[in-house]
């Protein structure tokens, strides 16, 4: 159902609030969920009045035009100060004309950039919980980092999983590096972590 507010955006209005506080301009835009109208202020209300003034209302300054955005339960009054001609009025009862005719124009907003942007939001958390480790410590994230600009390699619980069949192990040291027997990947493993331990001189432990 069409809001009797939506009738008049676009057009010059003077409102009266429930303290008796008057603001004139543009009707901007209405929200009928929020429930609250968007007015563009006329050029000499600036100075006279502040958002204190407005009960439960907000102000924002755009290129020279203060916004003020009231809740409809303060409004006690509300005058049209321009007459809309029909064309108008049959054009203002269209689904999504306040957006379309908005004064100053509401940019186009892009959803399928949007909806890249957010796809490559989800993959960068997807790949942040992939490689960052839970409750472990900072060498051995750093062994992970090691060995993952390698290798494929995962995170089990606290422990680094190698081409799917070396474990590392806290803490993290060439000696904790474990696989079957027959594995071919546990001494390129066992190498790399030494040689990370080495690069960091720090003790064997994590």
């Amino acid at each position: 159902m069409t809001s009797p507010l939506e009738a008049v955006l676009g057009l010059r209005v003077k409102i009266v609030t429930i303290l008796d506080s008057t603001v004139t301009g543009k009707v901007y835009s209405f929200c009928p969920i929020t429930n609250t109208i968007s007015l563009a202020e006329d050029g000499n209300h600036h100075a006279k009045k502040s958002t204190s003034q407005v009960p439960n209302g907000t102000s924002s300054h755009n290129a020279g035009v203060n916004y003020r955005i009231i809740k409809t339960s303060f409004i006690k009054d509300i005058v049209v100060l321009d007459k809309p001609k029909k064309q108008q009025q049959q054009q203002q009862q269209q689904p999504g004309y306040g957006f379309t005719h908005a004064s100053p124009a509401i940019g186009h907003v892009n959803v399928g950039s949007l909806a890249e942007r957010e796809s490559q939001g989800v993959k960068k958390a997807q790949h942040e919980a992939l490689v960052n480790g839970v409750g472990v410590t900072p060498l051995g994230q750093h062994i992970f980092n090691t060995l993952y600009k390698t290798l494929p390699t995962r995170w089990h619980d606290k422990s680094i999983i190698v081409l799917n069949e070396v474990r590392v192990d806290p803490p993290y040291t060439a000696e904790s590096c474990l696989a079957d027997t027959n594995s071919s990947a546990l001494e390129l493993v066992k190498k790399i972590v030494g040689g990370a331990h080495e690069k960091m001189a720090l003790p064997k432990g994590g």
